[in-house]
């Protein structure tokens, strides 16, 4: 996986990575973001996902 490293230690993941983890629909995964279930930031025109926002939602938690 080539994931990104956040200034505060976050590690973002890419759109690939959250639905081969999370074993999802790209449908899902967008439906995820419209909704606000999971919260996606843009770096360089394409979205990111917090591996712990990633986690907490399989866990069954709010990721925000």
């Amino acid at each position: 996986m080539h994931t990104t490293e956040t200034p505060t230690g976050g590690e973002h993941l890419k759109s690939s990575e959250v639905i081969a983890l999370a074993a999802i629909s790209r449908r899902t995964l967008e439906r995820w973001v419209a909704d606000g279930t999971l919260p996606a930031v843009k770096v360089g025109g394409t979205r990111r996902y917090l591996r712990s926002h990633v986690e907490a939602l399989l866990r069954g938690e709010r990721a925000a």
